[in-house]
């Protein structure tokens, strides 16, 4: 059986049949040496490790990959790091909202903890906790409880210079994450199928408006993990 803490097969069968579609580019791998962008997603369910790496890239002032070959590389390393892992079934090649904001604690932010939200009104996003509270508990309890949020994050929390790693939905249901940056005088989201910042605004980070980085229509499920 799928994720026997859950036992909502419903909500399984409607969000977790695209999960190996979620996150596959719509975009070609010929991304070469020296390319204008970040290095954009292959055709491998990883744009958590991608959003992620975004993050860390952006943060050392990174914006653009030189070697995109090397970076492919790192991102597939990060990616065997985050995943949720074979005992979450269909879920298992998903990245793993807690060992994100475990890698950006101690590679990125100097031992300090981001904020994780998660709207549990919201049937999908209650049963993905639950799996991960049953699966993940002892990763979870590392996690400072202040540090967890039981709502949806909104433009305030995403406070000038903050970043978010944020899940979304397709169109298809199927789930993908993608960066979000405010700036200081803008909000952009980053996604691994364009590799560069884009425009955005409060409405599509609150998940009230759709938004189309490329290719196909996502939403804020209000799943986010907000960091320095």
């Amino acid at each position: 059986m799928l994720l026997p803490a859950i036992g909502r097969k419903k909500v399984l069968v409607k969000t977790v049949l695209t999960i190996v579609v979620c996150c596959l580019a719509l975009t070609s791998n010929a991304q070469g040496r020296g390319a204008k962008t970040l290095v954009i997603q292959g055709n491998i369910p990883n744009c958590g490790a991608y959003a992620t790496a975004y993050y860390k890239w952006l943060k050392e002032g990174k914006t653009k990959s030189d070697d995109t070959a090397a970076d492919r590389a790192y991102v597939d390393k990060l990616y065997d790091e985050i995943i949720l892992g074979e005992q979450y079934g269909d879920w298992g090649p998903a990245s793993n909202p807690a060992k994100i904001m475990k890698f950006c604690k101690e590679n990125v932010d100097d031992g300090t903890w981001g904020v994780g939200y998660l709207n549990t009104d919201d049937k999908m996003i209650k049963s993905i906790w639950e799996a991960m509270q049953a699966f993940d508990a002892p990763l979870l309890a590392e996690i400072p409880a202040d540090h967890i949020k039981n709502r949806r994050p909104t433009a305030a929390d995403l406070s000038n210079g903050k970043y978010a790693i944020v899940v979304c939905t397709t169109h298809t249901e199927s789930l993908h994450y993608v960066l979000f940056h405010n700036t200081g005088s803008e909000l952009v989201v980053y996604d691994p199928h364009v590799g560069k910042a884009q425009k955005s605004n409060a409405d599509e980070f609150e998940g009230r408006k759709t938004f189309r980085p490329r290719g196909f229509v996502l939403r804020s499920t209000g799943i986010a993990i907000v960091l320095p």
